[in-house]
């Protein structure tokens, strides 16, 4: 008899046994995993005993449509009480699957057990992507102030001898600031917009160091004359991953160019380069309108504001100063 033509057989009895019950998996249990093993209760002769019979097991699948194809069908020698077998074709996850049994002898077959069905689980859920490794806590970063400003680039009263203050800055919490457009510029930010000074500027970032705002405090070198560049190197953390860094146009009444909490960690990773184009703020303590103004506190003083007016427009807009750029040292 070949391999499976029992479960292609007529359903019509041709040996006289009891039919098999099946046992297990029924009712679409859903299996732990992709692996089956049918259990039936053994056939049994009608009239006499059949100790050389075999078990035929056929499986089907069960298509979402609701149609069958046969799956497996295979015939093992019968034990007693029961017959179990391993379902040996590789199972597909979420899918149904039907079985059933017949007793088989010399080429006859009996009566086919009742259909019995189990389930495949779903497939396990994709294992989540690696998270990214953690940064490192700390970095070092190279400022690079790169100065345009000169006569090819705001040629209305430049001064005979642009220069810029030496740089000042600290990281922070991002919350942490020490100028802000809108916001009264504080003492530190006067001093350092109208003389140049890193005091009391660097008082102001003492005490945010103090009350756990701000981590490092680095200074940097003056630029003179401009066009030209000057670079300055700090440390910085993942705790305190901002940035402010500021410098005076000089000469001018109260006008400067910089950074406020620019953040150089991005996605919880440290970003290898930020280039920020700078353009320059008014302070809001001097009424001076030209680089050469006689001092000349401004009362009330004024918001710190965009400098949007003669002498740094051009044409109908501000050009560049120059720009900072932040590059991670490897």
């Amino acid at each position: 008899m070949a391999l499976g033509t029992f479960a292609t057989a007529p359903d019509t009895a041709t040996l006289k046994v009891t039919a098999p019950v099946a046992e297990s998996p029924v009712d679409d249990v859903v299996l732990e995993d992709l692996r089956a093993t049918l259990t039936v209760s053994s056939a049994m002769g009608q009239f006499v005993e059949a100790p050389d019979l075999r078990v035929g097991f056929a499986v089907e699948e069960v298509a979402s449509d609701g149609m069958t194809s046969l799956f497996e069908a295979v015939d093992m020698p019968q034990s007693y009480p029961t017959t179990a077998y391993p379902v040996t074709a590789a199972l597909t996850d979420n899918t149904r699957y039907r079985w059933r049994a017949r007793a088989l002898l010399d080429g006859a077959y009996g009566p086919w057990s009742a259909w019995a069905s189990f389930r495949t689980p779903a497939p396990p859920p994709p294992a989540p992507a690696p998270a990214p490794p953690p940064a490192d806590p700390q970095a070092r970063y190279v400022a690079i102030f790169e100065a345009d400003w000169s006569a090819a680039t705001h040629p209305q009263d430049i001064p005979d001898n642009p220069h810029f203050s030496p740089m000042i800055g600290a990281t922070h919490l991002e919350g942490t600031r020490f100028w802000q457009a809108g916001a009264l510029a504080s003492e530190g930010i006067e001093r350092m917009a109208e003389q140049g000074s890193q005091s009391p500027l660097d008082a102001e970032i003492a005490a945010a160091q103090a009350t756990g705002q701000a981590e490092t405090l680095f200074r940097g070198g003056g630029l003179s004359p401009s066009p030209g560049l000057e670079t300055v190197e700090f440390d910085i953390t993942s705790a305190f991953p901002y940035v402010t860094l500021v410098t005076m146009l000089a000469p001018s009444p109260d006008w400067f160019v910089g950074v406020s909490g620019l953040p150089l960690m991005a996605g919880g990773a440290w970003r290898d380069e930020v280039v920020v184009e700078l353009r320059p703020w008014d302070a809001g303590t001097d009424s001076g309108s030209s680089y050469e103004s006689a001092d000349a506190d401004l009362v009330p003083p004024a918001p710190i504001s965009a400098l949007e007016s003669e002498p740094v427009l051009v044409d109908g807009s501000v050009p560049p100063i120059g720009r900072f750029i932040f590059r991670r040292v490897p």
